[in-house]
């Protein structure tokens, strides 16, 4: 936000006037996000005050929760990693900030509640969103309608996949139990032993890491030749690079390679290649796991290099 000021205000600015004829149609497309966002905000506030968090929890969670993910669909959209589990939480930032005794039991129990979407973030919805609004402007999709019901459609069916998976896997197959046994042991020590005040090791290390990115943000705008990108230093942390990392580090000297010795004009004539390499591989994972299922055969599990 801070570097892109000019735009946000840009848009706020066509969201609530019609400055020009020529910007009537983007400013409606604006003004139907905001005040969609306006509403969606107050919604799940209502909804997490009467599920039992208090009115003052459930706005900072929001408000953490939107920042976070709009943070995934930024590191999505520039960087594209694989996968993106962000060690932040809301809830995290909101106890050690606040402390838990000025935070009541309902509101600690709705924290667990929420585990779901509080961390990892490896479901957080905006990504996805903003890659399917992006392939729907690449392939030129005109028919608004449609878009959206597949968008519907997608939401419920994934949605009741989702559920009977997580059923099947946490009941039936392997027993998991330990995002619940997590969630609820938290609310247990939160309960049993509460702190009164600011957790001043919790705010030096936010610091030391917010000043850290945002001397990588500025370096890496002011001058081409830098070498470290500030996502690289956010994404380190992520538990699942550790198995990713050297899938990554051969595409990165593929594309070192091809840049080195043939420029751009080859880098974009080897895209289609190694997309198709992606995609088969995917497709052939899904096909041999869908073949396990129908027939109740093991096929494969996946290997990380």
């Amino acid at each position: 936000f801070f570097f892109n000021d000019t735009a946000t205000t840009e848009i706020y600015t066509l969201s609530l006037h019609d400055a020009l004829p020529i910007y009537k149609e983007e400013s409606r497309l604006y003004t139907f996000a905001v005040f969609g966002g306006i509403l969606g905000m107050a919604f799940l506030v209502l909804f997490c005050y009467y599920a039992g968090m208090s009115p003052w929890v459930a706005i900072i969670f929001l408000i953490g929760f939107y920042a976070v993910s709009i943070v995934v669909t930024r590191v999505r959209a520039e960087l594209g990693p694989p996968t993106h589990d962000f060690p932040f939480c809301p809830t995290y930032f909101i106890t050690n900030i606040f402390g838990t005794k000025r935070i009541d039991a309902s509101t600690l129990t709705q924290f667990a509640m929420f585990k779901f979407v509080d961390y990892g973030h490896r479901s957080s919805a905006m990504p996805h969103i903003m890659e399917g609004l992006y392939l729907k402007n690449r392939l030129r999709v005109r028919q608004t309608g449609l878009f959206l019901s597949a968008m519907v459609v997608a939401i419920v069916l994934g949605t009741m996949l989702g559920l009977f998976g997580n059923v099947q896997r946490g009941y039936k197959s392997i027993g998991q139990v330990w995002v619940g046994n997590w969630g609820f042991s938290e609310v247990s020590n939160y309960l049993k032993y509460p702190s009164s005040g600011m957790n001043k090791l919790y705010i030096i290390y936010s610091l030391i890491g917010g000043s850290i990115t945002a001397g990588l943000v500025t370096m890496s705008r002011r001058f081409v030749w830098w070498p470290f990108h500030p996502l690289g230093y956010i994404m380190g942390n992520e538990w699942m690079l550790r198995y990713l990392w050297f899938s990554i580090f051969i595409a990165w000297c593929i594309k070192w390679v091809l840049f080195k010795f043939g420029g751009l004009k080859a880098y974009r004539k080897a895209v289609p290649f190694f997309i198709g390499i992606t995609v088969g591989d995917a497709v052939m994972i899904a096909i041999w796991r869908i073949y396990g299922v129908v027939f109740n055969k093991w096929t494969l599990d996946p290997f990380y290099w």
